[in-house]
C-alpha cells in the first residue's frame, strides 16, 4: 500500500525528465500554508532513490520500479552541464548549497538504480559526482561539508556526519 501511495503521490513538471515528490506533502493539513511547499529536495530524492532500490532487491513490484525509472529520469534531467546539480529545485529554499553529506549519498541512488534499470547514465552520473567531490571536497584530511556550486568552500569545518555518508557513498560505488 505505501508504494502505490508514493506512486500515485510523484509529480512532473516542465523544467525536468522524470517525476519527484515535493518536499512536503500535499494532503497535509499545513500544506497551504506552507512557505516552501513547492520545495523539491533533490538530495533526499537521491537518498530515497536508493532505498526503493533495496526495497526492489527484496520484494520486487511493478510500481516501485516505475518510481525507480522515474526518480532516476528525474534526478539525470536536473544535473548542469557539469553533471551536478543543486540540493532544492529553486534558490528560494533552503538549503540551497553543495551539502556534501546528502548530494554524496545519490552515488549510492544512481548505483543502485544502475543494477536494477541497467541505464549507463546512472553509473556516469556517480563517477561524476565522486570525482566532483574528491576534487572540490576533500582536503587531504576530510571532506569539506558545504560548498557552492562552482566548488568554492561556504563551510570547512569538520563534521563527522559528512565524512561518515561520504566515505559510506564512495565505498559503495
Amino acid at each position: 500500500r505505501y508504494i502505490n501511495f508514493l506512486y500515485d503521490e510523484l509529480e512532473t513538471n516542465c523544467f525536468s525528465d522524470g517525476k519527484y515528490w515535493r518536499y512536503f506533502y500535499r494532503g497535509g493539513k499545513r500544506f497551504e500554508n506552507e512557505i516552501q511547499k513547492d520545495k523539491i529536495d533533490n538530495y533526499h530524492l537521491g537518498q530515497q532513490l536508493k532505498y526503493h532500490c533495496v526495497i526492489q532487491k527484496i520484494i520486487p513490484t511493478n510500481k516501485n520500479l516505475k518510481i525507480i525509472k522515474h526518480l532516476s529520469d528525474y534526478l539525470l534531467s536536473i544535473r548542469n552541464t557539469h553533471g551536478i546539480y543543486e540540493y532544492c529545485n529553486s534558490h528560494s529554499f533552503k538549503p540551497n548549497n553543495i551539502h556534501i553529506w546528502s548530494f554524496s549519498s545519490a552515488i549510492q541512488g544512481f548505483v543502485d538504480a544502475y543494477s536494477i534499470i541497467k541505464d549507463e547514465k546512472l553509473l556516469e552520473s556517480a563517477v561524476t559526482i565522486k570525482k566532483w567531490i574528491i576534487k572540490n571536497s576533500w582536503n587531504g584530511k576530510y571532506f569539506i561539508p558545504v560548498l557552492v556550486l562552482n566548488g568554492n568552500v561556504l563551510d570547512n569545518n569538520y563534521y563527522p556526519r559528512t565524512n561518515a555518508w561520504t566515505i559510506h557513498s564512495m565505498t559503495q560505488y
